[in-house]
């Protein structure tokens, strides 16, 4: 399967990307591995933003602004944060695991899952 500049593949599939995607880095990355995550992201011409400690609710208020997040295991991605990620294409996972991720309203919304 080939793709075009403004696609990716995963899982078998071309997912559109938007050349400015944004990305929330939804769990605290410190120091020089926040400042490295961001420049692997930045140079592949994503926006990204750190995002912490965000309960769910206040997750469900920011997620409809971005087209991915990465998550790890200490956030839950609920169905309600799903159904407010408009934009959302992708939920990435940086450890072991799905178990924190609400994996049937992902697939309802079409949004690949990377871990």
């Amino acid at each position: 399967m080939t793709t075009t500049e403004h696609e990716a593949i995963v899982r078998g599939r071309a997912l559109p990307i938007s050349p400015k995607m944004s990305v929330s880095l939804c769990k605290e990355i410190k120091g020089k591995n926040l400042q490295k995550a961001k420049k692997i992201l930045e140079d592949a011409g994503f926006t990204a933003d750190s995002k912490p400690g965000l309960n769910e609710e206040e997750l469900v208020y920011i997620i409809p602004e971005y087209d991915a997040m990465i998550v790890r295991s200490g956030v839950t991605v609920t169905k309600n944060i799903i159904d407010a990620g408009d934009k959302l294409k992708v939920i990435g996972r940086a450890g072991v695991g799905v178990d924190n991720i609400n994996l049937d309203a992902a697939k309802e919304k079409g949004i690949a899952k990377m871990f």
